[in-house]
């Protein structure tokens, strides 16, 4: 990987969003033929909390706001403005409660730990791309056209997105205090979204049981 695969992104702020449970609610949900319902629900959820789908909301701030990865329960996303990804978090949790009340509604059943975790960082990522100048070879769909002929769609450019932020942003979303309030922010991303400390409800210093190299604090917000 040449260095011109590399590109550092300063000043990002960083949302992890995880679902806890999820994997119980798929072993409770498949003896009673609720699979459907659930996958459902979850892809709803994120087509409608999806940075994607929010960029207009965003757009008041001046932020510019991707999608970096989908871990099938969640994503993580960037922006350049911390401002701008929090009426998207605001929005996330509303439309997380909406997908628990249908999926109680459609005799889902669900464990008592089924809850989302957010976590709000700030600081530097790089973008790095594996392939380079070079695009990544066709994938076959398995999808015959009307001549019986493999449709070889157009790949997509995928990035990785790497760094000690991310990092830690990992590690605040399953702290006790993200457990609790549900979203928790880290100082650095306060300093920079300042309009929304009177959120901060309660703040714990920790170094992740001596899993982390430094003392960071963690504001529980109420949201």
């Amino acid at each position: 990987m040449n260095d011109k695969s590399i590109t550092l992104r300063k000043n990002q702020a960083i949302v992890v969003t995880d679902m806890t449970g999820w994997t119980a609610a798929c072993y409770r949900a498949a003896p009673k033929h609720k699979a459907k319902e659930l996958a459902k629900a979850l892809v709803d959820f994120i087509r409608n909390t999806s940075p994607i789908a929010s960029v207009f909301e965003a757009s008041t701030y001046g932020a510019v706001v991707g999608t970096a990865n989908h871990t099938g329960d969640g994503f993580i996303y960037l922006s350049n403005k911390a401002e701008g990804v929090c009426p998207i978090v605001r929005k996330t949790i509303r439309h997380f409660d909406c997908l628990v009340e249908d999926l109680k509604n459609s005799n889902v059943p669900l464990s008592k730990d089924f809850a989302i975790r957010i976590a709000l960082h700030y600081g530097d990522v790089y973008e790095c791309d594996p392939w380079g100048r070079y695009q990544p070879p066709p994938r076959r769909s398995g999808l015959a056209d009307e001549q019986g002929g493999i449709k070889e769609p157009i790949a997509k450019r995928h990035f990785l997105y790497l760094g000690d932020a991310i990092n830690l942003a990992c590690k605040m979303v399953s702290h006790d205090l993200a457990r609790k309030y549900r979203a928790v922010c880290s100082d650095e991303f306060l300093q920079h979204a300042e309009q929304y400390k009177s959120f901060s409800k309660e703040q714990e210093t920790t170094d992740f049981r001596g899993q982390y190299p430094q003392r960071v604090t963690i504001h529980g917000l109420d949201w």
